[in-house]
């Protein structure tokens, strides 16, 4: 591999979960939308991708972004009720876009990344601090019509919030703090996303953003999985060939994941090992695309099934005591080809909220807290904000926010050597 250039990243970690930015060294990546380029990088440019997310510079659960132009600021185009592209409106102009990496290839949505970049894209200059606004409140859900059935789908700023979503905190103080407003573009659509900025320090902290429309795709369905779930003959000499049923959702929130209770499993996930719950994850990943549609509403290319997320079943919001806090609840998501989150996954508590609100467990403006448990102090806060209409057949979806807080850990320049053939990257399973 001919690698003359040299690649300049600036890493990053949100709650652990590790984001490697290239800034400079990338050739050209071709494509009007967001996807073309996506799939440009896919089939010219994947050398890179393992070459900087692989060891010896990075490690199975590497991850990082490459920065590319946004799309043109086009209005949303649909054919009848149906949304046919998703580019973002001219009012809404993304300030950058990002193509995510990991292990496997290229993902459609990254929660973690975007609470990262919102940092980046202010202390980097793609936008100006100065655009900062005293309001740490979700002023912006404010209530708005129900789409009809003829109106375009999929389009986040038609939704209905209740009247208290101007009230609703995004854990910061009530007295109010000057946030940044930064509009990324992902593969899976346009994120809204509020970075807080200390003006007197001029420092940017926290972050929230907003989802891309979230919804549930199966709700309750049972899988059969080789070696798990219940009716498995657990005594046989074969059981982990034996069949069992695994109770499952599946729900998108920038990507599609299969929601899994780690107890009908069999493990804990705050002391499960690393190896016990990808291997589990494995098995319910493959059993899920053998037997389960996965069909995003207008996008082929967001039509698949991204990892696994084993929850500790607390689902449903309530007070942990007397003074109203809601309780937490843990999950640990393992996704593309069986990378661990050390976060607790920003697209994942979307999609989780989703599940959770369709099912009644939580309601509008409940914000719950989402914890990674194998690693202390990984924390994001979510809350659905509003409810939306979302494809072809206008099914409900929700509009969710999440919030957490990204950190900086270094600045790298890469190069490989003519000679180092194993310095082009590799992965030991």
């Amino acid at each position: 591999m001919a690698m003359s250039c040299k690649f300049r990243t600036v890493d990053m970690h949100t709650c652990g979960e590790p984001l490697r930015i290239v800034v400079e060294g990338m050739p050209p990546i071709e494509g009007r939308t967001i996807l073309e380029k996506r799939d440009f990088a896919k089939a010219n440019l994947d050398h890179i991708r393992r070459f900087l997310m692989f060891e010896p510079r990075g490690h199975t659960d590497m991850y990082g972004c490459y920065l590319v132009e946004p799309s043109p600021p086009v209005p949303c185009v649909t054919e009848g009720d149906e949304v046919v592209s998703d580019d973002v409106k001219a009012e809404e102009k993304a300030h950058l876009a990002v193509l995510f990496l990991h292990n496997e290839g290229y993902s459609t949505m990254c929660g973690h990344a975007v609470l990262a970049l919102a940092r980046f894209a202010v202390d980097h200059k793609y936008v100006d601090p100065a655009t900062a606004v005293t309001r740490c409140r979700h002023d912006d859900a404010r209530p708005t019509a129900q789409p009809s059935a003829t109106q375009p789908a999929g389009d986040t700023a038609m939704v209905t919030a209740s009247a208290e979503s101007a009230a609703v905190e995004c854990g910061v103080d009530a007295g109010g703090v000057r946030e940044v407003p930064v509009n990324i573009e992902c593969p899976c659509g346009l994120v809204r996303a509020h970075v807080e900025y200390d003006m007197a320090r001029r420092r940017t902290g926290r972050a929230r953003f907003r989802s891309v429309p979230a919804f549930v795709l199966h709700t309750d369905v049972y899988v059969n999985v080789p070696g798990y779930g219940s009716g498995r003959d657990a005594s046989s000499h074969a059981a982990a060939n034996s069949p069992g049923r695994v109770l499952l959702d599946v729900s998108y929130g920038g990507a599609f994941y299969a929601l899994v209770d780690a107890a009908q499993v069999e493990l804990d996930i705050r002391t499960a090992s690393l190896e016990l719950l990808k291997k589990a994850a494995a098995a319910i990943k493959a059993a899920v695309q053998a037997s389960l549609p996965i069909t995003h509403p207008y996008s082929p290319e967001l039509s698949f099934l991204y990892g696994v997320i084993f929850t500790d079943g607390k689902d449903k919001w309530q007070q942990e005591n007397d003074s109203g806090a809601p309780e937490p609840t843990a999950n640990v998501t393992i996704f593309a080809e069986g990378e661990v989150d050390r976060s607790p996954t920003g697209s994942g508590v979307t999609a989780r909220l989703a599940a959770q609100y369709h099912k009644g467990q939580i309601a509008l403006q409940q914000q719950r807290e989402f914890i990674q448990p194998q690693v202390k102090g990984s924390s994001f806060t979510g809350t659905v904000v509003a409810e939306t209409l979302y494809g072809k057949k206008q099914q409900a979806a929700v509009i969710v926010e999440v919030c957490g807080k990204a950190s900086y850990t270094g600045e790298c320049v890469f190069h490989l050597e003519e000679d180092d053939n194993i310095g082009e990257g590799f992965l030991i399973s």
